[in-house]
C-alpha cells in the first residue's frame, strides 16, 4: 500500500489517504497554493517509509563482461527478482561494461546488505545458467559480481541519481556532461 505526501509551496503538507480499496479520496481544497511534487510513501504493518538507495554492483575482476545483451538480461532479472520479493521495488536500473547501477526502495524491516545478497546471488544464477559462457569466463565457485558494493541513500536529489543513471557511460565517451 502506499501513501501520496503532496509538498505544497506555503510550507504545509497534506496527505491523502487511500481507502479500503485502494483508491484515493482526493485532496482537500487549496487556495493559493501549489503542489510542487509528490513522493510516494510505503507502508508496512508498522511502519510508513520512503528509503531508497543507489546501489552498483561491479563484475568480478573488473570483466567487461556485461555487454548490451546481457546487461539487458541483466536489468530485466532484477526486475523480476523484484517481482518475486514484492518489499523491493526497482526504479531504474542501466548496465555498463562492468558495472551495473540501480536505484531501489527496500524496506526498514530488511538490512542493505540482506536485499544486496538476494540480488547478487539470484541474478548471478540466472546469468549462468541462460549463458553458459560465462563459467569459462569465471570459476564456478568464484561468482559473477565482486564481493562489495556501493551503496548510497537518494532523498532530495533522486532525479539527479536518476538521471545519472540513465546517462552513465556516456560521460567516458565525451558524448555528455554529468553533474552530479
Amino acid at each position: 500500500m502506499t501513501i501520496n505526501l503532496f509538498f505544497i509551496s506555503t510550507g504545509e503538507t497534506e496527505a491523502v489517504r487511500p481507502r479500503r480499496r485502494g483508491v484515493f479520496v482526493g485532496l482537500i481544497a487549496l487556495t493559493s497554493c501549489k503542489i510542487l511534487y509528490t513522493m510516494k510513501y510505503r507502508k508496512q504493518a508498522q511502519s510508513v517509509y520512503y528509503t531508497r538507495y543507489h546501489i552498483v554492483f561491479v563484475t568480478k575482476y573488473r570483466r567487461k563482461a556485461l555487454n548490451e545483451g546481457l546487461g539487458a538480461f541483466c536489468v530485466g532479472i532484477l526486475r523480476r527478482i523484484c517481482q518475486n520479493y514484492p518489499d523491493l521495488e526497482l526504479y531504474e536500473a542501466k548496465c555498463d561494461e562492468d558495472h551495473i547501477h540501480f536505484l531501489i526502495s527496500i524496506p526498514p524491516k530488511w538490512s542493505v546488505s540482506d536485499a544486496v545478497n538476494i540480488l547478487k546471488s539470484n541474478s548471478s544464477r540466472a546469468m549462468r545458467r541462460k549463458f553458459p559462457f560465462l563459467e569459462q569466463l569465471y570459476d564456478r565457485h568464484v561468482g559473477f559480481w565482486s564481493d562489495g558494493y556501493f551503496v548510497s541513500t537518494a532523498g532530495v536529489n533522486e532525479e539527479q541519481i536518476k538521471k545519472y543513471i540513465k546517462l552513465q557511460g556516456e560521460e567516458d565517451n565525451g558524448q555528455a556532461k554529468l553533474e552530479i
